[in-house]
């Protein structure tokens, strides 16, 4: 049997198991990002789960007593019969249960191979896809600007391969991976010229990649931006962080007297402001810190992290997150709250090229989906704060991503040029 059919086997049994509603929840995320993965896989799902005769066949299926089945073929099978009557003890036992096996197996097996079927002879031209669009929207992609200590500005996504501008003894170039990389001109020569400052900024839609001076790799969501030197030459490595992104920080030495401690500043939006400070060694770790959410948290994947708000101060090991609530106003504001099994593959699953809730609320999962795809989120109605689980890939587009959230949830969505309108059912 080749590939293509086992994987047809498989994808048909997930949505067999979808229609009796006995998906684990891996297996639905597995089915969601098979959905999402093409136009016309959503449209082979919506044309298996939406006609009728199938789930009528379906329900029939649920309530067949398999019991009986095997008891009225045993009936009719005098070989099961003999082996029934001659066998005693565990053999008898060994060979009841192997038969029941092998009977529940061929019915599962009718129901996969049905499914198999239906991929292999194309999909019935029935039904329609459900959300209501003008248009679809692409999904985002590597975009961003950088702002030079003289403010000029360089679209990176514009930006030809090679060198692309020269701060100080420092060279900056864009590699043929389209990532952006800083390296001193002439590391062994003291630059004694005044420290220079660049910032990089992604639109709603852009991610990028980044390589600081130290060799340190960041990688910054859609709607960030970071601020730096052009080369590190104080005690301490500082870059200023709005919006959200990914740390691997390289270890650092100053002047052979120690390490250098990285500190990823997130500045407060007004002077009753707390502020942010983490402060590293070497670490991977993971900043979320949109001005339009209720709060910031940091992820730690690797290492330690040391992270003050105000008169608060905590200390992250790998798989806890601290979050600070309420830091862009309220109470409570600067208080560190540290979780301590936090879901570290939700946290990174942008980067690794995913739309991903596992513990997320919807509000929260559209607040994704509306940054990515560079859309204006719109609510007739309440959502309620429920979590959702969704895993799909950021290269997908946003109907099909929608085709997810309808799946997973009462939510509808019609859109409109660049507005998601969001109700509940």
């Amino acid at each position: 049997m080749s590939d293509l059919n086992e994987h047809n086997e498989r994808i048909a049994g997930l949505v067999f198991k979808y229609l009796l509603r006995k998906l684990s929840e891996d297996e639905r995320a597995e089915l969601n990002e098979w959905i999402a993965a093409s136009e016309n896989n959503q449209v082979q799902f919506d044309e298996m789960t939406r006609r009728p005769e199938l789930r009528v066949k379906l329900n029939e299926y649920n309530q067949v007593d398999t019991q009986k089945i095997w008891q009225k073929i045993a009936d009719q099978v005098p070989a099961v019969n003999e082996a029934a009557e001659e066998s005693t003890g565990t053999v008898r036992k060994g060979r009841v249960l192997w038969f029941r096996i092998a009977i529940a197996a061929a019915v599962i097996g009718i129901i996969v191979f049905a499914g198999w079927l239906y991929f292999t002879t194309g999909p019935q031209k029935e039904a329609a896809p459900q959300i209501v669009t003008t248009n679809d929207v692409a999904p985002g992609g590597n975009k961003a600007v950088l702002i030079l200590s003289d403010g000029k500005k360089v679209i990176l996504d514009e930006a030809q391969q090679g060198t692309i501008a020269q701060q100080g003894k420092t060279i900056i170039n864009k590699t043929k991976e389209g990532e952006l990389t800083y390296k001193a001109n002439s590391p062994l020569t003291i630059d004694h010229s005044p420290l220079t400052y660049n910032t990089i900024t992604t639109p709603r839609g852009g991610q990028y990649h980044v390589v600081l001076p130290d060799g340190s790799h960041v990688w910054l969501n859609a709607a960030s931006s970071i601020h730096f030197p052009t080369q590190f030459t104080g005690k301490e490595r500082e870059v200023k962080l709005s919006g959200e992104a990914y740390f691997e920080v390289a270890p650092a030495n100053a002047d052979g007297k120690g390490k250098k401690p990285f500190v990823v500043s997130l500045p407060p939006p007004d002077v009753k402001g707390a502020g942010v400070m983490i402060k590293v060694l070497g670490t991977h770790f993971n900043v979320k810190a949109y001005n339009d959410e209720a709060s910031v948290s940091t992820t730690l994947i690797e290492g330690k992290v040391r992270i003050s708000s105000g008169s608060s101060i905590a200390l992250l090991t790998p798989g806890k997150q601290a979050q600070i609530s309420s830091l862009f106003g309220g109470s409570q504001e600067g208080a560190i709250k540290v979780v301590d099994n936090a879901d570290t593959e939700e946290a990174i699953a942008w980067k690794n090229g995913l739309i991903a809730a596992n513990r997320a609320t919807i509000k929260e999962a559209l607040m994704q989906i509306s940054r990515w795809y560079d859309v204006d989120l719109v609510f007739k109605n309440e959502i309620k704060e429920e979590d959702i689980r969704i895993r799909v890939p950021r290269t997908a587009s946003l109907a099909s991503v929608l085709k997810i959230f309808e799946l997973s949830s009462q939510l509808r969505f019609e859109i409109k040029g660049n507005k998601l309108i969001v109700w509940q059912q």
